[in-house]
């Protein structure tokens, strides 16, 4: 009875994690630049209180990861202003390589299919001022 009881809480346990993903960020306290990793969309916050997207994360290899643009959740003044219909749902938004408890980003920006190149690209919070991957940290 006993190990039916903890099997059915263990199953319980992984099926509320699976579905609440695993969250990363750049600083873990703050709330600056996090995604919500999920199995099927995953939560980007690209602008504290300005951008918040469902992206679809798809799996290259073990550790790397491309993010593609699924669609807004919630826009501030600042998302409002961006011509989201013309942005591709094709084309990776960023790539991620997961290595332990540290995900290192390369945020490429939208890419605007009408004017054929990324947008938003050094306005992230995912964006590094020289132009390198910033690292994520899992949260606990």
């Amino acid at each position: 009875m006993n190990s039916k009881v903890f099997i059915l809480f263990s199953l319980t346990l992984t099926t509320l994690s699976s579905s609440a993903g695993e969250l990363w960020a750049i600083n873990c306290d703050s709330g600056l630049g996090y995604i919500t990793l999920k199995k099927n969309n995953s939560e980007l916050v690209v602008n504290s209180n300005q951008i918040v997207i469902s992206a679809s994360a798809n799996n290259n290899e073990d550790s790397k990861i491309s993010f593609f643009l699924n669609e807004p959740l919630d826009l501030g003044r600042g998302g409002m202003m961006l011509k989201w219909q013309d942005f591709s749902k094709q084309k990776p938004i960023a790539m991620a390589i997961v290595n332990g408890n540290e995900m290192n980003l390369s945020w490429y920006g939208f890419f605007d299919s009408k004017q054929d190149k990324y947008v938003w690209m050094s306005e992230s919070d995912f964006s590094s001022k020289n132009n390198k991957n910033v690292t994520l940290f899992k949260c606990e």
